[in-house]
């Protein structure tokens, strides 16, 4: 029986993570356009989004870019895969800044879907 309790609660906590951002652009080899970000696109918080209008970001060759948003706030988080630093910025104030953390092979994609949340959650503080 108590096996049974640990393993549901293990169930459970493992679905009250936080969700990441969602990919706009994949270090593409060459620049082009990204994914294209509407109401629905890395909606995180339910209902009404912060985007309104959709739009197609352009994304440089080699850059990793997740976007979030939720019913107040966007953030992105973007970097390169030659580079060691990833920047978050938020609608709050419109402040990109670089993260404390360095990459020294470069930024990843899951580097830049999980910067995500902590910079909407800053933009909504």
């Amino acid at each position: 029986m108590k096996n049974i309790v640990i393993a549901v609660a293990g169930v459970l906590a493992s679905s009250c993570v936080f969700a990441a951002g969602a990919a706009v652009c994949a270090a593409p080899a060459t620049a082009g356009s990204g994914t294209q970000i509407d109401s629905s696109f890395g909606n995180t918080g339910g209902g009404t989004a912060f985007v309104v209008n959709s739009f197609t970001p352009k994304c440089s060759a080699k850059v990793h870019l997740a976007f979030e948003q939720n019913t107040t706030a966007a953030a992105v988080a973007s970097g390169s895969s030659a580079g060691s630093k990833l920047f978050t910025g938020s609608t709050n104030g419109g402040s990109v800044a670089p993260t404390a953390a360095t990459f020294p092979n470069g930024v990843g994609a899951g580097d830049a879907t999980g910067a995500t949340a902590a910079a909407l959650a800053a933009s909504s503080g």
